[in-house]
């Protein structure tokens, strides 16, 4: 179940995840904490009351070089950069803030899609680009 360019990309993993969860079920989503306001002063623990708690699995940024099921197909993919592990958000009267945490140090801004937040604020598909209204560092 491998993506291909102008086909089904990764709907079959996407249906296999979901499939798996309506047989296995899944832990119940987080309900979000309260507005709170954070300081940006590198101190970190302001963030600890903070839900939901979105886990990304941590080495999926790993470098790929392998063999595609056509032997004449090698899928090679060096993108990958800042291993995220972990996201929060919460927000205040004025503003939203992000804290995301990484596996190793951010790399440093060297192309304009470094780091992209996505953001679909009004909880619909329907508008917007994928259901996305705004994006951060575009």
């Amino acid at each position: 179940m491998e993506p291909m360019k102008g086909g089904h990309t990764d709907n079959m993993y996407y249906q296999l995840v979901s499939n798996i969860r309506k047989y296995k079920g899944m832990d119940a989503p987080q309900t979000a904490s309260a507005p709170k306001t954070i300081s940006i002063d590198g101190t970190f623990s302001e963030w600890t009351s903070v839900t939901p708690i979105f886990k990304d699995a941590q080495g999926d940024t790993k470098n790929r070089n392998h063999n595609s099921y056509d032997p004449t197909i090698k899928l090679i993919n060096t993108t990958g950069r800042n291993d995220v592990i972990e996201s929060r958000t919460t927000i205040d009267a004025s503003n939203v803030y992000f804290y995301i945490k990484t596996a190793a140090n951010i790399t440093p801004y060297t192309n304009p899609n470094w780091m992209m937040i996505y953001i679909n604020s009004d909880a619909t598909k329907a508008t917007g680009w994928e259901g996305f209204d705004y994006v951060l560092n575009m």
